[in-house]
């Protein structure tokens, strides 16, 4: 019989960031303590480290509550294309949510990001994962989205050790 997962997660109400619905969304065990691995994905620059497809991110953080916190603004660049993401959430080791303006590159309009940690019973972290949004081309988006998710969570597994959640 296969144990349940007890983690707890951060309660988050998408509703209060969007109406798009939820299109992708994974979970990784990772061998490192929610605050090790908030310091590598709370700090936006270091988002190349574990995203390679992300070539840079610069952080704007003259409106933000706290350093990369609720408001700071990232510019994240792959090759030619540049766009900008608001950070829309911050709870230090447990949770952060950002959005992507309507008329983005990528065509996505109510776009949410959200990546919650908590800590697992084998003494690291689960990370959480997930994207909301609408788009023209529902299928596309999502199958790029997830390729997109799923390098990002390798790159994760890479660093800090840890596997994927079923």
């Amino acid at each position: 019989m296969k144990k349940q997962d007890t983690t707890q997660f951060f309660k988050l109400n998408p509703l209060e960031f969007t109406k798009a619905p939820l299109r992708a969304e994974q979970s990784i065990s990772l061998n490192a303590s929610p605050e090790k691995v908030w310091a590598l994905v709370s700090d936006h620059q270091k988002v190349p480290t574990y995203l390679p497809m992300i070539e840079k991110v610069t952080v704007d953080n003259s409106n933000a509550s706290t350093e990369n916190g609720v408001g700071a603004i990232k510019h994240c660049s792959i090759g030619d294309m540049t766009w900008q993401e608001e950070v829309l959430l911050w709870n230090p080791d447990h949770a952060l949510a950002y959005g992507l303006p309507d008329g983005n590159p990528m065509g996505m309009s109510g776009h949410l990001g959200v990546v919650l940690l908590a800590a697992n019973e084998t003494g690291g972290t689960t990370l959480c994962w997930q994207f909301y949004f609408n788009h023209p081309d529902v299928d596309a988006m999502v199958a790029q989205t997830e390729g997109a998710l799923q390098q990002g969570l390798s790159g994760l597994i890479e660093i800090f050790g840890g596997a994927e959640t079923a």
